[in-house]
């Protein structure tokens, strides 16, 4: 009786390696080991942030769209625009009418928006200097200037304290000087 024992031979292709060392089995091990933490972090921030763009009563919502609007048209019928000229502790703004029945109030709001997160909003009261067109205000805390972004994600709103009518722009950088009109065109 004769054993034979098989020897490596160039044709024998039988190359068995460790399990660890296939990387097939690391590509499919690695999309659950990838998925699950990304799953995971994905419901811990759906749970912890505060979804604003969601609205509970969509009919009011649509009826202050309208009234939004109106106040915009009342802008453009009177042609008013103004200019703002910012400083580190505050914000002088210029305002405009061609209109003759148009009448300058006293204050002024002018609203930072963000256009996805409302707890970024910022705002300013504006008073009027004497009898100009001119109003100025101050930062509520001039070490939070920095903290509104300069990226344009804002858009600012300028009312009267009545909201009677309504400027909008979008703000390219805090410290720079912005230009604000009506949005719609007049009837």
């Amino acid at each position: 009786m004769t054993i034979h024992t098989a020897t490596p031979t160039a044709n024998n292709t039988d190359s068995t390696q460790p399990w660890y060392k296939e990387g097939w089995l690391w590509f499919v091990i690695s999309i659950p080991a990838v998925s699950v933490p990304l799953g995971v972090a994905m419901i811990v921030i759906a749970l912890n942030t505060n979804n604003s763009l969601v609205v509970d009563d969509y009919y009011v919502q649509g009826k202050t769209i309208n009234q939004r609007i109106d106040r915009d048209r009342h802008a453009a019928r009177h042609d008013i625009s103004a200019a703002t000229v910012a400083s580190a502790n505050g914000l002088r703004l210029s305002l405009s009418s061609r209109s003759s029945t148009f009448i300058f109030p006293d204050q002024l709001q002018l609203r930072w928006v963000h256009i996805t997160q409302a707890d970024q909003d910022r705002a300013l009261r504006l008073v009027r200097i004497g009898q100009s067109s001119q109003y100025i205000g101050r930062w509520p805390e001039p070490g939070k200037l920095n903290s509104v972004d300069d990226k344009p994600v804002y858009r600012l709103h300028l009312s009267p304290p009545d909201k009677q009518w309504r400027l909008v722009g979008k703000l390219s950088g805090i410290l720079q000087a912005q230009r604000l009109n009506a949005s719609v065109t007049a009837d």
